[in-house]
């Protein structure tokens, strides 16, 4: 059972913030052509329909080629790393 305030309640949350965050700065680097549901639909093309594994990377990799960015330090910044969330700098 999780510690109620504690460090599960935390990844969760910074996991919400960090996918809001992430489809806010796709359809900015696309002009709202490609958003989160996009590279969703990409990955399970390429690695869901024969249960295959991905990681990380291939994950960048999908965001990059739909994108036409480099999303390597978004991900160093907010999900590797500890950069904080401020939501309002990504609307």
């Amino acid at each position: 059972m999780a510690d109620e305030g504690g460090d599960t309640f935390i990844y969760y949350r910074k996991g919400a913030c960090v996918a809001y965050i992430l489809n806010k700065e796709v359809e900015n680097q696309t002009a709202g052509e490609v958003s989160l549901v996009e590279v969703q639909r990409e990955i399970w093309e390429r690695y869901g329909h024969e249960m295959g594994t991905f990681d990380y990377n291939d994950i960048i990799d999908v965001i990059n080629e739909l994108t036409d960015s480099d999303f390597s330090k978004f991900f160093n910044n907010y999900v590797f790393g500890k950069k904080e969330i401020i939501i309002p700098e990504f609307e």
